[in-house]
């Protein structure tokens, strides 16, 4: 997991190599590529290729939704979280209460994933000036978050990076 790490330039080079070979292999709709095309979409964000980001997430939720991947709550919020560091609030505040519905069918054991879709969303009511009710959603999200996520890995930093922001 060198992109949960944060190695996002180790990981890249393998994310693209193994979509590749699941392409050639299996076709351009496998359901295998919901999990690699979304890792490298988080590899792009955080190297500050938003667009290729986008694009990535976008392909990884339409194959998500045709092969019925249990991994599309996972990709909507991500790509949400992508869309509210862009500023497009709006649009990432209605694609959380998307994920957070995917989530709730597909992985209503882990508690982690339905706290990463409300920290998700705190952080784009933080970014679209709902400061007390973004804050609460992050504070409320944390416990499950801390509990899975340490705070040197991907999911852990921006969680937190959330409450720390916003109590500037």
């Amino acid at each position: 997991m060198l992109f949960r790490s944060r190695r996002f330039d180790e990981a890249g080079p393998l994310l693209e190599r193994a979509i590749t070979l699941v392409e050639r292999q299996r076709g351009r709709d496998a359901d295998d590529l919901v999990y690699f095309t979304s890792n490298l979409a988080l590899v792009r964000a955080a190297q500050r290729r938003m667009a290729d980001a986008d694009a990535l997430f976008g392909r990884a939720a339409a194959i998500a939704r045709k092969v019925d991947h249990p991994m599309l709550g996972p990709v909507l919020t991500d790509r949400a979280n992508l869309w509210c560091r862009m500023g497009h609030t709006a649009e990432g505040l209605a694609l959380t209460t998307e994920a957070a519905k995917a989530v709730a069918r597909d992985h209503r054991d882990t508690a982690w994933r339905g706290a990463w879709v409300q920290n998700v969303r705190g952080g784009c009511l933080l970014a679209a000036g709902r400061g007390q009710e973004g804050l609460a959603l992050v504070r409320q999200s944390l416990p499950p978050l801390e509990k899975r996520w340490a705070a040197n890995t991907m999911i852990g930093a921006a969680a937190r990076s959330r409450l720390t922001g916003a109590a500037r």
